[in-house]
């Protein structure tokens, strides 16, 4: 980190902010702060803020309280860590220069406005006021709530104000109205706790119905509206809790609600009603009532959703099982009570019910079936016709985290099987299947290898890939365990992962090629014959592949003296 002279808060380095983004993001973030695209910079206390320009002028926010934290408003935001935008500002932050400039240009449009005059400047506010409709309507919502007692025709009216009715798709738009909208709704709503309770449930249910009319309209995708729903979610059981009804009526509000939904964006009664049904015993009864009328043919949603709240109060297990064997309709029903049965020491119990389970299983459900089968042998002390089971299913579905299970049991239970390696050894030989892409990822394409490893035979495990493909990760890791005893199998592995990686031909794979070679470099230090090997190695690579211009520059960048 480091320490800004000016404000005493430490900023993020390159360092940091290379473990926290990929390296094209971070290059990136660099350009745009040379090029001179942040603006606004204001720093309080542990926080900085900016604006920065691209496509877009985005809002930039730098949190350094704890540890290092960044917001966006651009796109590429919603999945990364830190964007450019954020790399741009903090390289602004490390730059006193930069950032005197910055605090400078402040003060000039500061000392200039305060010439013009009250009225002058006031006169360029509201222009620029009129010029965001979002913020000229939230500065309006808030004069009106400040200036006027809270009524429920004025709120209601405020709130329509708050979501107008608009085709919206783009996402910078819908930001920007969601972003007023919450802004405007936080004050009615703080406003409107001085209102009756009962006029209290008719607004907020009058927002609940206005938020999804308007979301037909908007496209939504980046979930601006998400607090929006926070400030409903917590506002509308606070209310529900304040009216003036019986435990009846707000059972029977809940519950009808609890599988029928008249708006897709509503609380969840499970979730955020939890605090009132937990002390509701009309609702819990309701909930009791409907299981026990529930046809054949009910819902499993319906079922579970009113057996949740039955077994979220419980605290007695077979009062749990009980229920669960009343909403059992499907073979995975009958397994959740064969499993529950097991973990209570019921086997005989569990017998009945995973037979029901294989009743209603098709042939692929029936691997869940055998797995049961397996715990329930267990169970019962019938060791041997578990390790029978669990070989039969390794047979047929080979995998190696399937092996790893069976060894360990063979293990834990002392079980007498020589034959067991040699088996397994065979049972992945014969399950190989090469990939139709050199990256493409298979279990059944590393067991063998994966076994080999785990089994220290690591001379078979390199005989098996010299003519196979596997996934690039097990390569790696084969390559990585043997680069003490066989160096050059290490540098053949790494240059075969890294062809991959060049072919893909985009900018993140070329990244990620030159971070395999550089590793490599590192593993061969110790091994000059293999490290002589690795520069021409290289260089061929270079040469090979001199068309792929951003490729080759990395090259050049990083072994320029072996080219």
């Amino acid at each position: 980190m480091n320490k800004h002279l000016s404000t005493g808060i430490e900023w993020p380095q390159l360092p940091e902010l290379m473990s926290m983004c990929e390296t094209a993001t971070l290059q990136k973030g660099i350009q745009l702060a040379r090029n001179g695209a942040v603006r606004n910079v204001i720093v309080e206390k542990h926080t900085a803020n900016a604006i920065v320009r691209g496509s877009y002028d985005y809002h930039v926010s730098l949190d350094c309280s704890t540890s290092l934290s960044a917001t966006c408003d651009c796109p590429a935001a919603q999945y990364q860590n830190v964007c450019k935008h954020a790399v741009a500002l903090a390289m602004i932050l490390q730059d006193q220069d930069l950032l005197a400039d910055q605090q400078s240009e402040r003060k000039i449009i500061k000392k200039h406005l305060q010439s013009l005059g009250e009225e002058a400047t006031l006169e360029m506010l509201l222009d620029y006021l009129e010029e965001d409709e979002y913020a000229w309507n939230a500065l309006l919502t808030k004069i009106e709530i400040r200036e006027k007692p809270a009524v429920y025709s004025e709120l209601k009216k405020l709130v329509t104000q708050a979501l107008p009715r608009e085709e919206i798709w783009d996402w910078r738009e819908s930001s920007a109205y969601f972003h007023s909208a919450h802004e405007q709704l936080s004050m009615i709503v703080e406003s409107m706790q001085s209102l009756e309770a009962d006029q209290q449930w008719k607004l907020i249910q009058y927002l609940v119905q206005r938020l999804n009319k308007v979301l037909e309209y908007i496209d939504d995708s980046s979930g601006d509206r998400l607090d929006i729903e926070a400030l409903i979610n917590t506002h509308m059981p606070a209310i529900l809790a304040k009216l003036n009804w019986s435990e009846q009526a707000k059972a029977e509000w809940m519950f009808e609600r609890l599988t029928h939904y008249e708006f897709d964006v509503f609380p969840s009664i499970e979730e955020h009603f939890k605090s009132l049904w937990q002390t509701n015993t009309c609702f819990l009864n309701l909930c009791r009532q409907a299981i026990e009328q529930a046809s054949q043919d009910e819902s499993g949603w319906n079922l579970r959703s009113w057996a949740m709240p039955l077994i979220e109060q419980s605290s007695d297990w077979r009062e749990v099982v009980a229920i669960k064997q009343k909403i059992a309709r499907t073979h995975r029903d009958y397994l959740e009570v064969v499993d529950m049965f097991i973990d209570n020491h019921e086997p005989l119990e569990a017998e009945y019910w995973l037979a029901k389970a294989r009743k209603n299983a098709s042939q692929y459900e029936l691997n869940a079936c055998d797995e049961a089968q397996f715990r329930l042998y267990v169970e019962l002390g019938e060791i041997h016709s578990a390790w029978m089971l669990a070989n039969r299913k390794l047979e047929q579905l080979p995998s190696f985290q399937r092996y790893q299970r069976l060894a360990k049991f063979k293990q834990n239970y002392q079980v007498e099987d020589d034959e067991f390696l040699t088996r397994v050894e065979r049972i992945f030989k014969k399950a190989y299947q090469p990939p139709s892409q050199s990256f493409s990822l298979s279990d059944v394409m590393d067991a063998l290898v994966l076994f080999y490893m785990d089994n220290h035979q690591l001379s078979e495990a390199c005989d098996w890939v010299s003519t196979r493909k596997v996934s690039t990760n097990v390569l790696l890791k084969l390559a990585d365990a043997v680069v003490d005893k066989k160096p050059d199998n290490t540098l053949s592995y790494y240059l075969r992962v890294v062809t991959v990686y060049i072919e893909q031909t985009n900018n993140d794979a070329y990244t990620s090629a030159i971070e395999l070679l550089r590793k490599a470099e590192s593993l061969l230090e110790p091994h000059d014959k293999q490290k002589a090997q690795f520069y021409s190695e290289v260089a061929e690579l270079a040469s090979t592949y001199k068309r792929k211009r951003n490729m080759l520059k990395l090259f050049k960048q990083h072994y320029a003296a072996h080219l």
